[in-house]
């Protein structure tokens, strides 16, 4: 457990690139280490769910598929949740050093909270599949494109007010974990553990 916390805060705040890439391959190695040798020490749970897809008959996934996803859960869930509930502390300590004595219920705080402090304001790179132009710019097609998520959540025609922490807002209908094929597979756990 504090290897791979330990390689997950290399990956995320390592000074240089030689100690973020120590860290991925300390991360990638203990988690093959684990599935390969180790199974029997994992408790049930989404891990052990993933082995078992290469078990079926036939295979739905692979064991190499599954030590490249693995990692993909570990750092997200780890750096996007401490990250989440920080601002959460934050936002809820100042709304109380400002007088809010009004209490809301802790989906509508979480929900504000992602959508005012996203854990990862920047989606992972897209890739235009036609030629389109947004506000007066082309973008051809196959052309890469960095969707800030935190400026999306922040457009006032969607959030009056957008740089307020306004738990009541109704609807509430932020972008912090993607939208369709893309929505995060970790988005219910990244509420669960921030409502915990």
């Amino acid at each position: 457990h504090s290897v791979m916390r330990n390689a997950s805060e290399d990956i995320s705040y390592g000074g240089n690139a030689a100690v973020r890439t120590r860290g991925r391959e300390q991360l990638y190695s203990t988690v093959a280490e684990l599935i390969e040798h180790h199974t029997d020490r994992l408790a049930d749970g989404l891990i052990t769910d993933l082995i078992a897809l290469t078990r079926s008959d036939p295979p739905q996934a692979s064991l190499t598929e599954v030590k490249a996803w693995i990692p993909g859960l570990i750092l997200p869930g780890h750096e996007s949740t401490a990250s989440l509930l920080a601002s959460a502390l934050y936002e809820l300590l100042m709304a109380r050093q400002h007088g809010a004595t009004k209490t809301e219920s802790i989906d509508a705080v979480v929900e504000e909270i992602l959508r005012l402090h996203p854990p990862f304001p920047l989606a992972t790179w897209r890739f235009a599949t036609c030629n389109i132009t947004l506000s007066n710019i082309d973008i051809p097609s196959g052309a890469p494109v960095l969707v800030n998520l935190g400026a999306a959540n922040r457009d006032p025609r969607t959030h009056p007010q957008p740089d307020q922490f306004i738990p009541h807002r109704d609807p509430l209908n932020h972008v912090s974990f993607g939208l369709g094929a893309h929505h995060c597979i970790g988005a219910a756990l990244a509420r669960l553990e921030t409502r915990t």
